[in-house]
Formats: C-alpha cells, sequence, structure tokens
C-alpha cells in the first residue's frame, strides 16, 4: 500500500504531518543530528497528540524559517505539503487528546507512508536514514 493523499482519516494525516515535521527538521540542520523529533515526540505524539502537535508546529515554524534563509523554495514546498495534509482535517478533529489503539495504527501507517512516498519536489533534500 502506498501513500494516499486524499484519505479522510485524522490520524492517518496527523502521522503523515508528524513525518513531514521530521523532514523539515532533518532539512534545516546543517548536521547530522543525534536526535530527531521522532526520537522524542512519536509515542506520545501517536496515543496523545493534543499534547504534541502544537509544540512540533512551533518547531516546525523555526526550523521553516532557518529553511527560508537558504532554500525558499524548500521552505514554499514544506508550506504546501503541511496544507495539503491539514486542509480537509475538521477543526474539531485535529489534535485530539487520546488516542485508541486502531487509532495510533493509522497514526503510524500515515507516518511511514509519508516517510517513504517518493519526493515531490526535486530540491528536497534526501537522507541517509530513510526507513
Amino acid at each position: 500500500m502506498a501513500l494516499d493523499r486524499t484519505h479522510p482519516d485524522t490520524f492517518y494525516r496527523l502521522g503523515r504531518l508528524f513525518a513531514t515535521y521530521e523532514r523539515i527538521q532533518r532539512a534545516s540542520a546543517d548536521r547530522e543530528l543525534n536526535r530527531t523529533i521522532r526520537d522524542s515526540y512519536f509515542g506520545a505524539a501517536m496515543t496523545s497528540p493534543r499534547g504534541v502537535i502544537p509544540r512540533l508546529a512551533r518547531l516546525a515554524e523555526v526550523h521553516l524559517r532557518d529553511i527560508a534563509r537558504s532554500k525558499p523554495g524548500l521552505a514554499v514546498f514544506f508550506e504546501r505539503e503541511i496544507y495539503e495534509i491539514v486542509a480537509d482535517v475538521p477543526i474539531e478533529s485535529f489534535a485530539p487528546a487520546m488516542a485508541r489503539l486502531e487509532e495510533q495504527a493509522r497514526f503510524a501507517l500515515g507516518y511511514y507512508h509519508q516517510r517513504n512516498a517518493p519526493k515531490k519536489d526535486p530540491c528536497e533534500p534526501t537522507t541517509t536514514e530513510e526507513a
């Protein structure tokens, strides 16, 4: 099964969003990271999104600002990617407080689908740690 850019499930989209935030973090770093947001927040984001997603959104904005200084086109690409992911998610269900086990599975599925999807933009960096 491959990335489904139109799948309406909120948890699937939150997983995709998390993978995008991780790519943004990697793209903004000028060195190999010792610890990524995946290392720090994956479990918490999957089980209790409301407590983590706003924090990651703020962090992504800082990283996007850094990217925009050196690669403005890449920053625009990531901003569009984020918008495409969240555009159709109802406001009231965007960041639930807790996730049931099946919702956590959909989050993980969305994360891995997004993370391993072919790159849409040729200027997006590739990493040696894709899987």
